[in-house]
């Protein structure tokens, strides 16, 4: 109920769009046998179709990383052509059903090898239930509502799960409070269609495994391949669960219960059954795997093992100990995790290595399941990517943890203390509550007092302070749409931004890449979330670098989001005039890892642009030159004594303007420089035949 009643408070994940897209399109495909929706022309609702980008940096927005620009009109109002093309069609539909992303295209186009599509499908569906047929909720919020009630679900099995253990329905009542009022599980019950249904699944697989290998009866193992094969369908952390229910099996091996389950032969039959029937279900789900079933699988195979060992990594730097081994998962547990979260789990494993725990030592399998998930991304050359979400399946165990500590607090105590103990167990509780509602909707960035809070967090420099996964876009738009005047465009730079569904925009806002004006100053809004990464583009160092904040969006001390105006107005007043540089000196440089060009500035100014004469025709046309063929490094005074091995910040993007006469000009946000060194990396590199006729810069100013 609070889940649902919250609902129009959170924003969307980055990613959620297309998974909308591809859930819609799945779901008309399975309803209607369809693969086309026979809907009018319209703006697609990412602003994009497969095969075109948009985002000016961070290029997550068309799969396989390739594409080409998106081509739109001046002022894309794609909400306001929506709204219009319900009119036509004489009933609702959804907003995320469009004709360039429907069951064809994903089927052949834009679906590919990675998670698999079961949420997509069942959050559409709700979709087609709660707004399309009966209006009850919003269109976004009638996704969610798939999220909400399943990591309801979630909770609700831990609470269960943590009661037939301990027969205690305060422990029960404490277990599933700690998972409810985990500050990162209630943003992402909300906006997240993977991790935290995850979670339930896992919980449900655990759970069913527990009765059945206790019971021995033939129903729980039904319910265990089901949960097993939801897991499947969402995200595969799941394949880590053998490596938790075998050492609990030979844990458990000489009880009557293990000795009535384990018969072999009938175990053999019934993992060969459950195994085709998880393959079949998932090939079913999954239309772009019809045409070659075992080949996606082993194609989904090796994305897991990519994402998991080598690409994505986004832990910092000073994480790993030696050996490999990286401390940084255990790092974010202990400190994402609230207080009394942390106090009575701990007080919960000593009771489960104390024996206090009843019913097939399942206190062991908890103890594995922690051990494991938490042991996957801490071994030598595993990585966890964006943070502690993506090991959710951890929480629930946690929370039972607690509720196991619980009974241990409370075991032998006379109703009077019993009832003084229930009392100071349940203030934490409330003093978190107090701070999940000061921090709404943004409890997905909580971190505990042993962190110092957010602000702790983000001296401490743990890389997950600042990850909203896009949470914060709809508070952006909320206050766009207040505060912004009528017909007001909004540039859309950073591919994350995906996350502000234009739904949430005034009719009258325009959102476009194209919107972009840099140096011009045309009055665009431009949003910027914080990324300590700090990518050498343009388009994200501009804004910062060049403009004063109109507002920002801040919790405890920490700007999440910031707002900018590019209009001269907001121009930082220690901006200077710019001053040209014509025909630079220029010299080749040889090298052992490559030659390349080097200009020196005799000093050291803030580079603006570079102007290149007579440039090859395939550098004269789109905005941002994609395919990196140039490294462009600027060398600060500091930096000289340096080799060029150590090139510290090369700009990969490049922003750009053709101007007449074959003349190209690039666009830098001021980067600190003596030198600027050129690395051309084939012979079709935009510097490559071209002639460098000027420097812009600015002087340094007090």
């Amino acid at each position: 109920m609070v889940g649902i009643l919250t609902l129009s408070d959170y924003g969307i994940n980055w990613d959620a769009p297309i998974r909308m897209l591809r859930g819609q399109a799945y779901l008309y495909l399975f309803l209607t046998g369809q693969k086309t929706y026979g809907e009018p022309e319209r703006i697609s609702p990412l602003l994009l179709k497969p095969g075109e980008y948009a985002a000016r940096y961070n290029f997550l927005d068309t799969p396989g990383g390739v594409g080409r620009p998106v081509e739109l009109p001046n002022r894309p109002l794609p909400r306001l052509e929506f709204e219009n093309a319900k009119d036509d069609l004489g009933e609702r539909r959804s907003f995320y059903q469009h004709e360039a992303w429907n069951g064809a295209a994903a089927i052949s186009v834009y679906d590919e090898p990675g998670h698999l599509p079961l949420s997509d499908i069942l959050s559409a569906l709700t979709n087609k239930i709660f707004y399309q047929k009966l209006g009850l909720f919003g269109d976004i919020e009638s996704f969610q509502l798939f999220y909400i009630f399943i990591s309801a679900l979630g909770i609700f099995l831990v609470s269960l799960f943590t009661y037939q253990i301990t027969n205690s329905y305060f422990a029960a009542f404490v277990a599933g409070l700690s998972l409810a009022l985990y500050p990162l599980f209630i943003t992402e019950a909300h906006v997240n269609m993977k991790d935290p249904l995850q979670a339930t699944f896992f919980t449900g697989s655990i759970w069913s495994f527990w009765h059945w290998v206790k019971s021995s009866k033939f129903r729980w193992f039904l319910v265990f391949t089901a949960f097993v094969a939801g897991a499947l369908g969402i995200k595969w952390n799941i394949i880590f669960l053998p490596f938790i229910l075998i050492p609990w099996l030979f844990f458990i091996r000489k009880t009557a219960e293990f000795k009535a389950w384990f018969k072999l032969g009938r175990l053999g039959l019934l993992g060969l059954l459950g195994g085709l029937e998880i393959f079949l279900f998932l090939v079913a789900i999954w239309p772009y795997a019809w045409a070659d079933p075992v080949g996606k699988m082993f194609s989904v195979t090796k994305y897991y093992l990519d994402i998991g060992l080598k690409s994505g990594s986004q832990d910092p730097e000073n994480s790993l100990l030696f050996l490999g081994f990286n401390l940084y998962p255990l790092v974010l547990v202990l400190f994402r995790t609230p207080e009394i979260v942390l106090i009575l789990a701990a007080i919960g494993t000593i009771a489960i290595i104390r024996g206090a725990t009843r019913e097939v030592k399942v206190g062991y399998l908890l103890l594995f399941w922690l051990l494991v998930v938490i042991l996957r991304q801490i071994l030598p050359g595993m990585r966890l990517y964006m943070g502690l979400r993506q090991i959710m399946e951890i929480l629930p165990a946690f929370a039972m943890l607690c509720g196991i500590g619980t009974t241990l607090l409370l075991r032998g105590r006379s109703k009077k203390t019993a009832l003084v103990l229930k009392l100071c167990i349940m203030i934490p509780f409330i003093i978190l509550l107090i701070k999940v509602i000061q921090i709404h909707p943004n409890e997905n960035v909580y971190f505990n007092s042993f962190a110092g809070g957010l602000k702790g967090a983000q001296q401490k420099e743990l890389l997950d302070w600042k990850i909203t996964y896009g949470n914060v876009y709809k508070q952006a738009a909320l206050w766009l749409n207040e505060n912004a005047e009528t017909n007001a465009n909004l540039a859309l730079l950073d591919g994350s931004m995906f996350a502000l569904s234009p739904l949430w925009l005034r009719e009258d806002i325009s959102i476009s890449p194209d919107h972009f004006s840099g140096f011009e100053r045309q009055g665009e809004y431009i949003l910027s979330v914080l990324n300590q990464e700090n990518p050498p583009v343009f388009a994200h160092r501009y804004p910062i670098r060049f403009l004063k904040p109109i507002h920002s969006i801040t919790i405890d001390g920490v700007t999440l989001l910031t707002i900018y105006k590019n209009d001269p107005q907001f121009l930082n007043p220690d901006i200077g005039q710019e001053q040209i540089l014509t025909n630079p000196p220029l010299r080749i440089v040889k090298d052992d890892k490559g030659d390349f060009l080097e200009i020196d500035l005799e000093r050291e100014v803030k580079v603006t642009r570079l102007m290149l004469d007579d440039a090859l025709p395939q550098c004269r046309f789109a905005r941002i030159k994609r395919i990196v063929d140039t490294y462009i490094d600027f060398v600060p005074i500091s930096d000289l004594s340096k080799s060029t091995a150590e090139v510290h910040d090369p700009y990969l993007l490049h922003e750009r303007n053709s101007l007449p006469d074959d003349r190209v000009e690039y666009f830098f946000a001021g980067e600190k420089a003596k030198l600027i060194r050129i690395f051309p990396k084939n012979p079709f590199s935009c510097f490559f035949k071209g002639r460098i006729d000027s420097v812009t810069y600015l002087n340094f100013t007090k």
